[in-house]
């Protein structure tokens, strides 16, 4: 999409300049998973490195104490990298999520909070029907292999809600999923 300079001061003048450069990083990002998917010059799949990540979160702004949510898709990371990794050889796809987690918890640090969707139940009606028990210390994440390892090895706080729920880690961790599922839409 092309804009003129006019147009580029009129949105950073109403987003702001922080915002206006994280749409920048946004947009780049967005573009390289356009690249893989649709094809294109770069569309040989690579996965990301953990230093792409890493420096990609600290370019957006996450810092110590900040508090995020995260939704992520291991399979967009493992093919969205434009050039052949130069460090470590690609771990398997549970060490990379656990990477990339340990990057995550780094970044915010201890005074900092991280939530990710975790919700175990696609077709509630047909779980009840069928006389299911949530048990929301047990029931597995189907949002992922990060938001499931996040869930089951970060000693995270999870909400209760057995449709919509969140796993939070992180120092306002109990906060978020406490009555989470009173809210709306959860």
């Amino acid at each position: 999409m092309f804009l003129n300079s006019r147009s580029k001061k009129n949105i950073k003048a109403l987003v702001g300049s922080a915002n206006y450069h994280r749409l920048g990083i946004l947009n780049r990002a967005f573009q390289d998973i356009k690249r893989t998917f649709v094809g294109g010059p770069q569309s040989q799949s690579k996965p990301l490195s953990v230093e792409t990540i890493r420096n990609t979160l600290e370019d957006m702004g996450v810092r110590k104490g900040d508090v995020i949510h995260v939704q992520s898709s291991i399979a967009h990371l493992m093919q969205g990298a434009q050039s052949q990794l130069t460090t470590s050889v690609m771990c398997p796809m549970n060490e990379y999520a656990i990477q990339i987690i340990d990057i995550l918890a780094d970044l915010v640090g201890k005074t900092g909070t991280i939530s990710m969707n975790t919700e175990s139940i696609r077709d509630l009606l047909s779980f009840v029907q069928q006389g299911a028990v949530f048990d929301y210390s047990k029931h597995p994440s189907i949002r992922g292999i990060i938001s499931e390892i996040f869930r089951k090895y970060y000693s995270t706080a999870r909400s209760v809600s057995p449709r919509f729920n969140v796993s939070a880690w992180g120092k306002y961790a109990l906060e978020l999923v406490n009555e989470h599922e009173k809210s709306a839409p959860y």
